[in-house]
């Protein structure tokens, strides 16, 4: 891939709390004296930064940047696979979310001086991409697609707003608190490439990162793997699932009757329930009764 002649920008103001917004006006002058040729962006609605970056993603010789946390780089990512799904597009990202999950797993550091200089050296890796397909579509994850108690917790927050004044990890502990009081596992049919899981669902995690939040929930994840990796758990009680969050803080859950690991290329499940479904902390479908995730390595 040529080393891109512009670099498109695409600033989330209300990233870190609206701590972008009001920051980025001061950094700004350094990415566009250091780089070569560059354009920035500040979209108000995830809608108008989709139509935005597909529309920039229709160019030649081109790096579209990411600048914010998990759902401004979804927003990116998708904007350009809308558009150029089969072709090797150029992405950037410079973290400033709350918790950066992907940042970290590819060795960024949570700075924009550290992303300035890799965008100026051009440091490049095709890095996998999960595909998950609903009714409503195909959506895309550079992180981790979620289907189960993660995705519904995940809802209190984007969704239906609760807790609202608390902010971080913390928030997001509290709103996992909350949603366990009222989990219900549910009754389903997982396929992995032809393996079948049945049981009640607590939890499935596919992509190619090992975090999410605070949490080592698919620690054989990697962005740089050809498969996705697949964390399955089944039948878990209440109890058995505060402790393996807890668990997961330190090092990956273990492997055990209720909790499987799988590395694969498609993920099929069938449900008798309707199922939340998320990608890189985007709720993409509140409704679904049979999802599929696939894997499209080294984009």
């Amino acid at each position: 891939m040529m080393k891109p002649g512009k670099f498109i920008f695409f600033i989330n103001p209300v990233a870190r709390d609206g701590k972008l917004g009001r920051q980025w006006q001061k950094v700004e002058h350094h990415f566009a004296d250091e780089l070569p040729q560059t354009e920035f962006h500040m979209p108000t609605s995830a809608a108008q930064c989709r139509e935005q970056v597909a529309n920039a993603a229709r160019q030649d010789n081109v790096c579209l940047v990411a600048v914010g946390g998990e759902g401004t780089m979804n927003m990116v990512a998708n904007g350009i696979l809308d558009v150029r799904r089969e072709a090797q597009v150029c992405m950037g990202l410079v973290p400033f979310g709350n918790v950066n999950d992907y940042a970290m797993n590819i060795g960024m550091h949570r700075n924009w001086h550290h992303a300035l200089a890799t965008l100026k050296a051009y440091h490049i890796a095709p890095v996998g991409v999960t595909e998950l397909v609903t009714l409503k579509g195909s959506f895309y994850s550079l992180n981790l697609a979620d289907v189960g108690f993660g995705a519904a917790t995940a809802k209190q927050h984007s969704v239906d707003r609760q807790l609202s004044w608390l902010k971080g990890q913390f928030k997001y502990n509290m709103l996992a608190l909350k949603m366990l009081l009222k989990w219900r596992n549910i009754p389903c049919r997982i396929v992995i490439d032809g393996e079948t899981i049945t049981g009640e669902l607590s939890i499935l995690l596919a992509g190619f990162s090992p975090t999410l939040g605070a949490f080592k929930l698919v620690p054989h994840g990697n962005p740089y793997l050809k498969e996705m990796a697949i964390t399955v758990g089944i039948n878990m009680k209440k109890m058995e699932m505060i402790n393996r969050m807890q668990q997961s803080k330190h090092r990956g859950i273990e492997e055990d009757e209720h909790i499987f690991y799988r590395t694969g290329r498609q993920v099929v499940i069938e449900s008798e329930a309707p199922l939340v479904c998320e990608v890189d902390g985007e709720i993409v479908d509140t409704a679904a009764f049979k999802v599929e995730m696939i894997a499209h390595p080294g984009r």
